[in-house]
């Protein structure tokens, strides 16, 4: 790990995490999320979602909740002014098209 020390995650993120999760009540993680110091270490950090009642894997346990956000944040991605390369009918996250994505979501 000793190489990305200190180096900031320059994409686009949205954190999403359960409140019964035991990483999420680590010493002084809450505060680190909630109070600014993830946003400095993150700087395109634009949502952070704590599920209520959701331990560790939130994606288990409401895999719909879980799957409208990674959606609604795809799509918001794809309209965004800050994204040069989207247009209305698709964008390209990691080579798949959000279009596919929405497509998955209806699966």
């Amino acid at each position: 790990m000793a190489p990305w020390i200190g180096v900031k995650i320059q994409v686009p993120v949205k954190f999403i995490i359960g409140d019964q999760d035991i990483n999420y009540h680590l010493p002084g993680l809450k505060e680190y999320i909630l109070n600014g110091g993830f946003k400095k270490d993150v700087p395109r950090l634009e949502e952070v979602v704590v599920m209520g009642g959701v331990a560790h894997f939130p994606n288990q346990a409401r895999p719909e909740e879980v799957s409208e956000h990674i959606y609604s944040f795809f799509k918001k991605l794809q309209f965004s002014n800050n994204n040069p390369k989207a247009n209305s009918t698709t964008s390209s996250l990691n080579g798949n098209r959000v279009s596919d994505l929405a497509h998955l979501h209806a699966l």
